[in-house]
């Protein structure tokens, strides 16, 4: 079945901003456990995107918005196990994003926006959810994903690139 999902999108920028945004919900679960955990597992907890990694997740301050509620002891549950899954799809969308940077051998400004671009989706939770969601979406709508499109922007407009050694 995971290989239906790359034949479609192909292994690319999509399958990486979709890793990261699931690896960005990590400190969303992370919270929800923790006031499930406060709440002693009655009850429901509230869903909040988080705005950064650099601040504690169960702070307000850290707070983007709410996207619901969620029962506590599943809260507890799915905090526990996602963990695992979060770092998996972080470690998998990092090494998605150095494939397709480098599968042509060749380094250009738009791969420059691809790398950063993958690193403020991991450092910002809240930017990576929506942009992989709305990469997603582009990707569904249009014929290539929207990292894909402003990468060709990017390359069309700064001329030249860096060969990779070892790289055909």
């Amino acid at each position: 079945s995971g290989n239906v999902a790359l034949a479609g999108f192909g292994f690319g920028d999509l399958m990486a901003s979709t890793e990261l945004a699931i690896a960005g919900l990590k400190p969303t679960f992370d919270a929800a456990a923790y006031f499930g955990r406060l709440q002693g597992g009655a009850g429901t907890v509230p869903l909040h995107l988080k705005r950064n990694i650099f601040l504690p997740y169960n702070v307000r301050a850290n707070n983007a918005f709410q996207i619901g509620r969620i029962n506590s002891s599943t809260a507890i549950k799915i905090g526990d196990s996602f963990g695992k899954v979060a770092t998996t799809f972080a470690v998998a969308g990092a090494l998605t994003t150095l494939y397709d940077i480098g599968k042509d051998g060749q380094l250009t400004a738009g791969d420059g926006f691809q790398f950063v671009n993958s690193g403020l989706m991991i450092a910002f939770p809240v930017y990576g959810v929506l942009y992989g969601v709305v990469d997603l979406g582009f990707g569904i709508f249009a014929d290539k994903s929207l990292t894909d499109w402003i990468k060709s922007g990017i390359d069309s407009n700064v001329s030249g690139s860096i060969a990779i050694p070892g790289m055909h």
